[in-house]
C-alpha cells in the first residue's frame, strides 16, 4: 500500500514537504527534496536533493538517488540493500584549517547513536549493481595554499566520476566486491580512464585479481594480490605474521601521467614496461623479481628484500641489480623526456655504446654498502662505496669508498688524429656532510696509466682536502722525462677569492714528451710561487714569482734567477710592479 500511495503525486509532494522540513529542522540547515517515489515496490527513488553546510555553501547536490532493497527482510526488521543509483551530484567537503572538523560532522552528530549499549546493525550491504554518473567530489582546507597544476591533497577537486560496482558481501565478516569500472578527471590534470578490479575476503584472506588502472598512456595491471589473515590477531601480528603474495603482469607506464603529483615528469611522453613478482610480509618484504624495459633501449633486471620495514631506523636491505643495460640512444631519449627542447649528447658520450651494468647494496639505511661494475665499449669501472648517516656524531650524511677502472680506451670516444690512448685510475674518497652544512672531505686519487700523444704517463698522484668553496691539495708526477710537484691551497670567496700555491718542475723534456719539436734536446726546470686575492684583473692583489728558470737546449741554454709581478692598489689607485733579472719596471693608474 505505501508503494501504490507513493505513486500518486499529491503524496509524493507532501513526503517531500515533510522530509524536507523535518530534515531541516534537525540538521539546522537549508534541506531541500524535490521528490520522492518507489519504483516496483522495492526501489526508493529521491530526486533533486540538496544540503547546505553550516557556513551556507553546498555540500551535497543530486538530481537522483535510489536505493534498491528486498522485501521480506524488512518483515523482519532488516533493511537489504540490493541496488544504488547516484546521478548528477556535487559533494563537497570543507575544512577552514587544517585542526578543524569537517564541514560534514554537524550531519554525523545529529544521526550519532545516543545509545552507550551498542547493538548489532540491521543493514546488510548486498549490491548486485552501484551505478555512479556525472559526478563531482571536492575537498578544501580554505587556509591552504592552492597549487594550479600540481595535486594537492589540501585541495582536491574531482569532475566527470563514473563507477560501476558490485558489492555481493560487506560486513563485519566478509567483502565480495568488483569494480567493474572506475573513472574521473582530477583539477590537477590527474585522469584515471578506468580502475578494475575483483575483492574477496574474509576473517582468514583477503584476495585480489584481475586489478587494472588505465590512466591516459598507462596500462598497469596486478594479475593478483593475497594476504593471508588466518593466523593474526593484532596489529603486530598482522605486521609480521601474514604472508603477502604480489604479481604485477607486464604493464605499461606512462610517467606523464603522473606529472600532476611530480611534476619533472611532465614531458616524459615514452612509455617504460613494468613487471615485479614479491612476497613475504609487510615487515619482511621479499621483491623477488623486478623487470623494467624502456623499448630496445634500456633492461633492468634486479630484485631486493627489506627487513624490519616498520621500524626504519633497523631497516636492512639486501638489493641486487642482476642485468641492466642501456644504450646512449637510451640516455638521449630518458634525458630528452625531461626537458622541453630535445637536447643532443656529445659525441664522446655517444661512442660509449652501449652500457651495463651488475651490482648489490646491503645494509642499514645509515650505513649501506654498494658494490658494482660498470661496463661500456671502451673498458669499465669498478665501485665500492659505503654511504649513511649518523646522527650521534651530528652527521647528516656521509660517503667513502674506491672508483677504480680497466684500461679505459680513450681515443674510441674522439676522433680520428686525436692525442689520447689509454688510461687507468684509482681513486679513494671520504666525504661527510654535517647535519645544516656542506659536504666536505678528501680525495686520494692515482693515475695509474694515461697515454698522450704516443706517451705513457704512470703514477699521477692527486691528493686533497675540499669544502664548498675551497680546495687544498697536491700533484704529483714523478716520470723519466720531468718530474712536477705541486701544492696549494684555492678559496672561492668573491673578490676575495684566495690563491696560494707552489710549484716544482724538474727536468722536464717536452720533446721526449712528443709535446714540441721545435727545439733540440730541451730540458727546463723552474719553481713557481703564486701568492694573490682577487677574482678578477681589477682587483687582483698579491704576487707571482718565477724562480730559478733553466731553459738549455742544444747547443745553447737560458737561465732566469727570478721574476717576479706584484699588483697591489684598489679602484683609481692600481700598482704593477715587474722585478727580474732582465727587466724592471712599475705602472700605475687604473
Amino acid at each position: 500500500m505505501p508503494g501504490i500511495l507513493l505513486r500518486i503525486p499529491y503524496i509524493q509532494n507532501k513526503v517531500s514537504e515533510v522530509a524536507t522540513t523535518q530534515l531541516s529542522g534537525h540538521l539546522g540547515v537549508p534541506v531541500k527534496i524535490g521528490n520522492v517515489d518507489i519504483e516496483w515496490f522495492n526501489r526508493l527513488v529521491l530526486e533533486g536533493l540538496y544540503l547546505e553546510d553550516q557556513d551556507g555553501k553546498v555540500m551535497f547536490e543530486a538530481n537522483h538517488v535510489a536505493a534498491g532493497f528486498e522485501i521480506m527482510p524488512l518483515l523482519e526488521g532488516k533493511f537489504v540493500f540490493t541496488t544504488v543509483r547516484l546521478f548528477g551530484f556535487s559533494f563537497n567537503l570543507r575544512k577552514h584549517t587544517p585542526e578543524s572538523p569537517l564541514n560534514l560532522q554537524f550531519v554525523i552528530d545529529a544521526f550519532a547513536s545516543k545509545d552507550s549499549i551498542k547493538k548489532e546493525k540491521n543493514i546488510d550491504l548486498r549490491f548486485n549493481s552501484i551505478m555512479i554518473r556525472r559526478g563531482n567530489f571536492s575537498y578544501n582546507v580554505d587556509s591552504e595554499k592552492e597549487t594550479p597544476g600540481k595535486f594537492n591533497a589540501k585541495h582536491i577537486d574531482i569532475k566527470n566520476l563514473s563507477a560501476k560496482i558490485s558489492l555481493k558481501a560487506f560486513n563485519k565478516d566478509s567483502v565480495n566486491a568488483h569494480i567493474k569500472k572506475m573513472s574521473f578527471d582530477e583539477a590537477s590534470g590527474f585522469s584515471l580512464n578506468k580502475l578494475s578490479l575483483n575483492v574477496v575476503g574474509n576473517r582468514d584472506s583477503a584476495f585480489v585479481q584481475d586489478f587494472e588502472v588505465r590512466l591516459p598512456q598507462t596500462d598497469l595491471k596486478i594479475g593478483r594480490a593475497r594476504i593471508d589473515l588466518s593466523e593474526i590477531d593484532s596489529l603486530p601480528a598482522l605486521l609480521n605474521n601474514a604472508p603477502i603474495d604480489l604479481n604485477i603482469t607486464p604493464s605499461q607506464i606512462c610517467l606523464k601521467d603522473l606529472s600532476p603529483f611530480v611534476p619533472a615528469f611532465k614531458n616524459f611522453a615514452d612509455t617504460i614496461e613494468l613487471s615485479a613478482e614479491a612476497n613475504g610480509y609487510i615487515n619482511n618484504f621479499n621483491l623477488k623479481r623486478l623487470t623494467l624495459k624502456y623499448s630496445d633501449k634500456m633492461l633492468f633486471i634486479g630484485q631486493m628484500e627489506l627487513k624490519n620495514i616498520t621500524h626504519p631506523e633497523e631497516t636492512y636491505l639486501l638489493g641486487k641489480v642482476n642485468k641492466m643495460y642501456i644504450t646512449t640512444d637510451g640516455i638521449s631519449s630518458l634525458a630528452n623526456n625531461f626537458n622541453e627542447r630535445p637536447k643532443s649528447l656529445p659525441a664522446p658520450v655517444v661512442k660509449l655504446g652501449t652500457i651495463n651494468f651488475t651490482g648489490e647494496i646491503s645494509g642499514f639505511f645509515d650505513n649501506l654498502v654498494a658494490f658494482g661494475k660498470l661496463s661500456s665499449s671502451i673498458g669499465s669501472i669498478q665501485t665500492d662505496l659505503i654511504f649513511g648517516s649518523n646522527k650521534d656524531k651530528n652527521i647528516a650524511a656521509y660517503l667513502r669508498g674506491r672508483i677504480a677502472s680497466s684500461n679505459l680506451r680513450l681515443h674510441e670516444l674522439f676522433g680520428e688524429n686525436n692525442p689520447f690512448g689509454e688510461a687507468r685510475f684509482d681513486i679513494n674518497i671520504d666525504t661527510r656532510r654535517p647535519v645544516g652544512g656542506n659536504f666536505s672531505g678528501n680525495i686520494q686519487a692515482q693515475v695509474k696509466e694515461f697515454d698522450y700523444k704516443a706517451y705513457k704517463y704512470k703514477d699521477i698522484n692527486l691528493s686533497g682536502n675540499f669544502k664548498k668553496s675551497s680546495f687544498d691539495g697536491t700533484i704529483h708526477v714523478n716520470d723519466p722525462n720531468g718530474e712536477l710537484y705541486a701544492q696549494g691551497i684555492f678559496q672561492h670567496q668573491g673578490q676575495n677569492s684566495l690563491f696560494n700555491f707552489t710549484a716544482r718542475l724538474d727536468h722536464f723534456r717536452p720533446d721526449r714528451l712528443n709535446l714540441t719539436d721545435k727545439y733540440e734536446a730541451p730540458n727546463i726546470s723552474l719553481a713557481l710561487n703564486a701568492d694573490f686575492t682577487g677574482d678578477n684583473i681589477d682587483n687582483l692583489e698579491g704576487s707571482i714569482t718565477l724562480d730559478s728558470l733553466s731553459f738549455e737546449t742544444t747547443p745553447s741554454s737560458f737561465f732566469l734567477k727570478k721574476f717576479e709581478v706584484v699588483a697591489s692598489g684598489h679602484s683609481l689607485d692600481r700598482q704593477l710592479t715587474i722585478t727580474s733579472d732582465i727587466l724592471n719596471g712599475e705602472v700605475t693608474g687604473s
